[in-house]
C-alpha cells in the first residue's frame, strides 16, 4: 500500500494498493507527483514477480512500469 499523509495534520487520507514487491517511492513536492515502480508478475520474471494482480493493473500490461500519481489538493 502507498499511503497518503496529511502534512499539515499528520493525517492518513487515503490507501493506494501497489503490486507486492514495491518500493523506492518517489516524490517530486515541484510537480505535485509520486512515482513507483510495479513489479512485473512472478509469472513472467519469476521469483520476486509480483504475486498479486495489482501491477499489471496498474501497469496496464505484465511488463512492469513506473507508476505516476498526482494529488488533487482541491479534495483534501
Amino acid at each position: 500500500m502507498l499511503g497518503v499523509i496529511d502534512a499539515s495534520s499528520n493525517t492518513l487520507i487515503e490507501k493506494i494498493p501497489q503490486s507486492s514487491g514495491s518500493h523506492s517511492v518517489a516524490a517530486d513536492a515541484q510537480r505535485n507527483l509520486i512515482f513507483v515502480p510495479q513489479v512485473a508478475p512472478a509469472s513472467v520474471v519469476g521469483a520476486g514477480g509480483d504475486t498479486t494482480s495489482v501491477g499489471a493493473g496498474i501497469c496496464a500490461s505484465n511488463s512492469g512500469c513506473v507508476a505516476v500519481f498526482q494529488h488533487d489538493p482541491s479534495t483534501h
